[in-house]
């Protein structure tokens, strides 16, 4: 029936009141290219479908032009708050003006036209174009456009008119422009509660000898953001942190930090020079994190257009992080295409100890995003250069390269990579990250993980890994990753630069072992992300011990 009526009818039918869905693109001029439209009964929110531009603030984003605040009662839909730089979603929410939508639901989207949908609220033809307004965009469409009806038009209810304000204006509303706990004026608070509960049993592969231990944690992250003006704002973030560990083989540890986490002040456009300047100590972090996931402290400069994105840096650690960490001065530079769907990467990341003078130095390239045919991928490059504290040559070469194939709408998903980090007997020849990396995702799931191993968890220095994963929604923001690692070393050495076993390898044979994960995510309860991971690792001829290793973890968050 819908079909012969969207047959039988066209754009002759539209009335002022009509509430549609126009589907198409947003032109360089701000005017609604449209190629389709829908006509449906009049809906409670008004929706908008697109890419992401640019985040004003950790709570305020750009989409199709309009400016999106999230709020304490925003629901998340296949996607984090963290993620939305770059990415293609889909968000319906309460429209007050140009300056202001209230995002209600934010869902991530695949890769399409954009949209927008509401009530037409003026409608005109001329020139062969068929022209009409939903909220504030200008829409244009040929004549002939395709429009398809739910009911015939005679039987649709009208959508009543509703007066919007398009004056810019830098007031805002307590309730609906903070996405935390508590807001006063240009003020904004909230926080995290977590705790985390980790299990590690035989890490010296000899179940002879006691070795087990249990790390518990319970840390608070307070938060407030003051946002003065679209000009600019800062973040402040005080943090809480209590650690316990039980250990067979050492003394019971317990420790408390009271420490400030991030706190920087972010300007827009200064002085009318196109750049943006945040100062302070930030959050160095991107999707993968095999660069670097770090507070660092020191100034970053940022410049972007529709197609690029410019990011230079350059930091340090003033406390919070051992010594060694400290004493480094950081470079960074890292241009992209500044789409987070189809990304493309080139960076340069420079660390310069300010004590002996050493050098690393990684350049390279990266991208990820669909491939075709179904496939999506993802490839990370770096070359590495630089000298020691002896003055001896550091150079070496690694990658990380993957697929993944989403299966019956994305319910389900097949993925494999193969990581290799060049190795020899010497650091002219060895390769390493750069000492900032996490080595941190998600696939096709709701939660991220060790993409090395749980419990391995190694370095990409004189290893090959090879990975094959499968994953499934198992209910309604929840999902279940099964993983499998096969470990080896590239050249046999007596030493492994960084791993979660307390055993080195006899520096004889090359393989190390392999691994199988099982990661459980929820994000099923807003606000209240649980992960759960069980990780089995069992060693190879490198590694002396005949007993494998296994962890057990639990994380749960509290987000207000």
């Amino acid at each position: 029936m819908f079909a012969a009526v969207a047959a039988a009818q066209g754009a002759a039918d539209l009335r002022v009141g009509m509430w549609v869905k126009a589907k198409g693109q947003l032109g360089a001029e701000g005017e609604f290219r449209v190629a389709e439209i829908e006509v449906t009964e009049p809906g409670d929110e008004n929706t908008l479908t697109g890419t992401v531009s640019r985040m004003r603030s950790p709570t305020r984003f750009v989409l199709l032009g309009q400016e999106v605040r999230v709020t304490a009662q925003t629901r998340w839909r296949s996607i984090a708050a963290g993620d939305l730089t770059g990415a293609r979603v889909k968000v319906e929410g309460d429209y007050k003006s140009n300056t202001k939508f209230v995002a209600e639901v934010i869902a991530r989207r695949d890769p399409g036209r954009d949209a927008v949908e509401g009530r037409i609220d003026a409608l005109s033809s001329a020139a062969g174009e068929l022209r009409f307004k939903i909220l504030h965009y200008d829409c244009r469409a040929p004549l002939g456009v395709e429009v398809e009806f739910e009911r015939p038009p005679q039987e649709l209810e009208l959508a009543p008119e509703v007066t919007f304000s398009f004056v810019p204006t830098n007031q805002r509303d307590e309730d609906d422009a903070v996405r935390r706990l508590l807001s006063v004026g240009d003020f904004r608070f909230g926080g995290v509660l977590e705790y985390e509960v980790r299990e590690r049993f035989d890490q010296d592969l000899d179940h002879q000898r006691p070795d087990d231990r249990i790390d518990t944690q319970a840390s608070l992250r307070l938060e407030g953001v003051w946002e003065p003006s679209d000009k600019g704002f800062a973040l402040f973030q005080l943090r809480a942190q209590e650690r316990r560990r039980r250990d067979e083989d050492d003394p019971d540890e317990r420790t408390s930090e009271l420490r400030i986490g991030e706190a920087y002040a972010y300007l827009r456009d200064v002085f009318a020079s196109g750049w943006d300047v945040q100062l302070g100590r930030q959050d160095f972090d991107e999707k993968r994190e095999w660069l670097y996931d770090q507070e660092l402290d020191g100034l970053r400069l940022i410049r972007s257009a529709a197609d690029w994105r410019l990011e230079l840096s350059a930091t340090g650690i003033i406390s919070h992080a051992p010594q060694p960490e400290q004493d480094k001065l950081n470079l960074i530079a890292y241009l992209s295409n500044n789409d987070f769907e189809r990304h493309l990467a080139g960076f340069v990341i420079s660390r310069l100890d300010t004590v002996d003078d050493s050098l690393a130095t990684h350049a390279g390239v990266r991208g990820w995003g669909p491939l075709g045919g179904g496939l999506e991928g993802w490839f990370d490059t770096a070359w590495l250069e630089g000298e020691d504290a002896a003055g001896a040559r550091l150079r070496g070469q690694g990658f990380d390269a993957g697929l993944m194939w989403p299966l019956w709408e994305r319910r389900a998903w097949l993925f494999g990579s193969l990581a290799w980090g060049s190795g020899s007997d010497s650091s002219d020849g060895t390769f390493r990250q750069t000492g900032l990396a996490d080595n941190t995702d998600a696939f096709g799931g709701v939660t991220t993980y060790r993409y090395y191993g749980e419990l391995f968890d190694p370095q990409l220095s004189n290893m090959s890994i090879a990975t094959l994963g499968a994953g499934v929604r198992i209910a309604k923001g929840t999902s279940l990753d099964l993983v499998w690692h096969r470990y080896d070393q590239v050249e046999a050495q007596a030493s492994l630069l960084e791993s979660g076993i307390r055993r080195t390898p006899n520096g004889i044979d090359r393989a190390l072992g392999w691994e199988l994960d099982l990661v459980l995510g929820s994000r099923a309860i807003d606000g209240l992300p649980i992960e759960a991971v069980l990780g089995w690792f069992e060693p190879g001829d490198a590694l002396p011990g005949d007993d494998p290793a296994w962890v057990a973890r639990l994380q749960v968050r509290y987000q207000f």
